[in-house]
Parts: structure tokens; C-alpha cells; sequence
């Protein structure tokens, strides 16, 4: 009798805490999604009106974009564009920062010029002089404090 008693009391009590156990989960799905970093708890707060927006990276001054229409880019321009900023350096005795950025299957290029660090009558030149070497040009493109928009690769 004192066995039957003891499985049964030691039955009710394991029940119980399976309850517990069951609403405990229950409560903690219930709630937002938390980050533990040692003791200190950061319940992230997202609403629906929340709108994250991708950081652009840096603005250019200047994006000379080659360009193809399956037939590859102008390789031609390309190379004058190389002589003009390494001639422009040497006759002002001015650095020019830029990146060239490779982003398509055919060679499609973006120089990108940031222009900061000359004088705003050098960058001006700088900035007339490549847009009359391209200006009829129409596998390129040019455009003035403008982000880069391509994939790099």
C-alpha cells in the first residue's frame, strides 16, 4: 500500500512539473526574440514601420562608366583615360584618388574619382577635360556625386 501511495504521489508531482515545464516554453515562444551576452539582455524592437535601408558606400565626385552592349567595352578609350589621369597627375603635380571597379562579364569598368583632395579649379578642369574626351562616346557613361550602383566582382 505504501508502494502504491509512493507511485502515485511521485506520479502527480512529475505531472505537475511537466505542466509547469509546458506553459514556461509556451511564455518564453510568446515573447521577442532575445540576444543574451553574458547578463545583459537586448530585446530587439522591429516594427512594421521600420524600414532599414542599405548604406550606399561613399558618394564619388566623378563615375566614368565603360560599358558594353555585347560586344565588349571600348578598350581604346579605356586607355586614354589611363594617359589622361597619369598625364594630369604629372603636369599639376597633383595626386588623383580613384578606384577602378570591374563589374560585368565583359570587362565593364567604373573609375570612380574622388576629387577632395584638389584644389576646386583642378577638379573642375579635371572634371571638363575627361567629359569632352567621351562626350560622344556612347558606351560610356559619366556621371557627377553619384554612387557606385554595380556589384563589384
Amino acid at each position: 500500500m505504501k508502494k502504491l501511495l509512493f507511485v502515485c504521489f511521485f506520479g502527480v508531482v512529475a505531472l505537475n512539473a511537466c505542466k509547469t515545464a509546458k506553459s514556461t516554453k509556451k511564455s518564453e515562444a510568446e515573447t521577442k526574440p532575445t540576444v543574451t551576452t553574458e547578463s545583459v539582455i537586448i530585446t530587439p524592437v522591429i516594427s512594421k514601420d521600420t524600414i532599414v535601408k542599405k548604406d550606399p558606400g561613399p558618394k564619388y565626385d566623378l563615375i566614368v562608366s565603360f560599358f558594353s552592349i555585347g560586344a565588349g567595352i571600348d578598350g581604346q578609350s579605356v586607355k586614354i583615360l589611363d594617359d589622361f589621369i597619369v598625364n594630369f597627375q604629372k603636369d599639376k603635380n597633383v595626386i588623383i584618388n580613384y578606384e577602378a571597379n570591374a563589374w560585368g562579364r565583359e570587362g565593364e569598368t567604373d573609375y570612380c574619382f574622388t576629387l577632395t583632395n584638389l584644389s576646386k579649379e583642378v577638379a573642375e578642369k579635371f572634371t571638363v577635360n575627361v567629359k569632352s574626351f567621351f562626350s560622344n562616346n556612347q558606351l560610356i557613361r559619366m556621371s557627377e556625386n553619384a554612387y557606385f550602383t554595380h556589384k563589384r566582382k
